[in-house]
């Protein structure tokens, strides 16, 4: 059978691959039928961050095993953060049935029973993150809802883009901080509670004649996948929503 080992190397390198090719598909499409001024935006930071991916160290017990891995955040290389992959043997080969982050305010080490976040064990379930320590807990006394401005809102706090590492304390109101999970279909951002401390401060200082001149600076998308550039109408309606 092979080895833990071999198999998460195979799964980085296949994993890696993939992504270049689909960020290499996409440039020839831009080349080859759209003027210059577009950009890759996260997906460049999200390839670095993968090929970062390192395994730190793989236990096993029976047909199960568990490889914590060490990885740089997308944008940040000076920021490490660890994963925890658990394996199952399935037919004489691994696959991977779970995936775990490191819980930020434990540092990953577990025996802090009382902790909201991992309740001691140090990881935390990016699925539960969404079911149970967001969705299901919903606090409405610190609860904001944007529906769709968002959008807006992150880009007026920032440089104008979608990107989640951007040198504005501002930006990390939104998509902002230390990203918890590299899934298509949700964004999971972590600020410590010094952080949260700074963007309340950011925050206060943009009063609504500011955020309006920035609202009205954005860029205006022609292309779907340009991410350095709004979708949405920049109009007044659109304004008094965001």
């Amino acid at each position: 059978m092979q080895s833990v080992e071999e198999f998460m190397q195979q799964f980085f390198e296949a994993r890696n691959a993939g992504e270049k090719r689909e960020q290499a598909n996409l440039a020839r499409l831009l080349t080859r039928f759209y003027s210059g001024g577009w950009y890759l935006g996260g997906r460049v930071e999200k390839l670095e961050s993968f090929e970062s991916e390192k395994v730190l160290s793989i236990s096993s017990a029976g047909t199960n095993s568990e490889v914590i891995t060490s990885r740089q955040l997308p944008g940040e290389p000076e920021c490490k953060y660890e994963t925890r992959y658990r394996l199952q043997a399935n037919g004489g080969d691994w696959q991977i049935c779970g995936i775990d982050l490191q819980c930020c305010p434990c540092d990953g080490k577990p025996g802090r029973s009382a902790c909201p976040n991992c309740h001691g064990t140090g990881w935390i379930d990016t699925l539960e993150i969404i079911t149970e320590e967001i969705e299901e807990r919903w606090d409405r006394e610190w609860l904001v809802e944007m529906d769709k401005s968002w959008d807006a809102i992150h880009r007026c706090l920032g440089d104008g883009s979608l990107r989640t590492s951007q040198k504005s304390i501002a930006s990390k109101a939104v998509l902002g901080g230390r990203q918890l999970s590299s899934s298509s279909d949700w964004i999971i951002s972590y600020l410590t509670v010094d952080e949260v401390k700074q963007v309340a401060v950011a925050l206060a200082s943009i009063d609504q004649p500011e955020f309006r001149r920035r609202y009205f600076a954005l860029k205006k998308r022609f292309l779907w996948f340009n991410l350095t550039q709004y979708a949405g109408p920049i109009n007044d309606d659109d304004f008094n929503y965001s």
